[in-house]
Formats: structure tokens, C-alpha cells, sequence
């Protein structure tokens, strides 16, 4: 799936790119909720990746079951990969509310979008899109595969310390397939 070359052809499209490679991926299962414990706060993708440049990063999340309003979709906020960098949310703060103040405090306008997907359904956002997710409220679970490709603006920077050589993969082809070449 991941390394199909109809998706990627589609990402190239989507982000006007000539290259698509695919560096990371995952799968992410979403149990029925506690309270909150199934938030995921805002953020932004970026802000965990020292290693690269903000230019040609992108997430695709492909929904492997239904997304509803209940199940805790993904939301973004509108226009907010044009924004300055805000201090106070992070994906790990499951406080949705207090992180929706701190929200508040510079963009009390803002419109959001829930990702309301069928099984086989893509979104991609910018990794300096604004992100979130409430907590599961069904009885299924709610399962995506999160996609993470760079195209051929995106740039790698070299950092020191624990993440180093984490994008080493991305030389190996079979680790970090190109999905599109154009």
C-alpha cells in the first residue's frame, strides 16, 4: 500500500512535487477511550523533525477503518502551516482544552476540519499544519497508517546528538522507497 505507485503519483499531484519518498511510517490504532485519554494535543509535525527543513514535508493519512465525528478524527486547523510557531502545544499533552486557550491567545478565529474519512481515504497535510485529535468516543477501534514523505524541496539538516542519524535511511531504497519520480 505504502509503496504504491498510483499513491504516489497522487502525493506528487497533491503537493505539485517531481519526487515523492516515503522516510517514515507507522500504523496507528486508536482503542475506545478512557476520558480523555485518547486525545492527541496540537501540534505540528515539524516540531519533532530537527532534521529536515519546514519545505517538502508532508503526512498522508490513510484511513484502514472508518473515521467518524466519534471515533476522534484527525483535525486541522485552517491556514495555520502559514503561521508563527506557537509555544504550549504538543502532540503528547492530552489537555485539548488548555491547549485550546493557549490557541486562543493569537488565533481566536480559527477554523478547524475534522478528517472525516472511509476506509481507503487519504488526507495529507504540511508538517507545519496545525494538528489534533480527540479521544475515541466508539466501540471500534479507529486504525490509519500515517505516511510521512518528503519530496524533492525538502532538505535534510545535519544535527548532533541522539537523532544524528536518524534519516540515515533514507539512502536505502528499500527502507525509504521513492514512490514517485517525475
Amino acid at each position: 500500500m505504502v509503496t504504491n505507485a498510483d499513491l504516489g503519483k497522487e502525493l506528487a499531484r497533491v503537493t505539485n512535487a517531481n519526487m515523492i519518498q516515503v522516510w517514515h511510517s507507522q500504523v496507528v490504532w486508536k482503542p475506545k477511550s478512557k476520558k480523555d485519554s485518547g486525545n492527541a494535543g496540537w501540534h505540528r509535525d515539524a516540531q519533532y523533525w530537527p532534521f529536515w527543513s519546514t519545505e517538502g514535508l508532508y503526512t498522508a493519512w490513510i484511513a484502514l477503518s472508518n473515521v467518524t465525528i466519534e471515533s476522534g478524527p484527525v483535525r486541522f486547523i485552517v491556514g495555520s502551516n502559514h503561521w508563527a510557531t506557537i509555544d504550549g502545544l504538543d502532540f503528547f499533552n492530552k489537555g485539548i482544552h488548555s491547549q485550546d486557550q493557549v490557541l486562543d491567545q493569537s488565533h481566536s478565529n480559527r477554523e478547524t476540519v475534522d478528517a472525516l474519512l472511509d476506509i481507503g481515504e487519504v488526507s495529507v497535510h504540511s508538517s507545519l499544519t496545525y494538528h489534533s485529535s480527540n479521544a475515541n468516543r466508539n466501540q471500534e477501534p479507529r486504525v490509519g497508517m500515517v505516511v510521512h514523505f518528503c519530496t524533492d524541496e525538502a532538505k535534510r539538516i545535519m544535527v548532533t546528538g541522539e537523532n544524528s542519524d536518524y534519516l540515515d535511511q533514507i539512502k536505502n531504497p528499500t527502507i525509504a522507497p521513492v514512490i514517485y519520480q517525475g
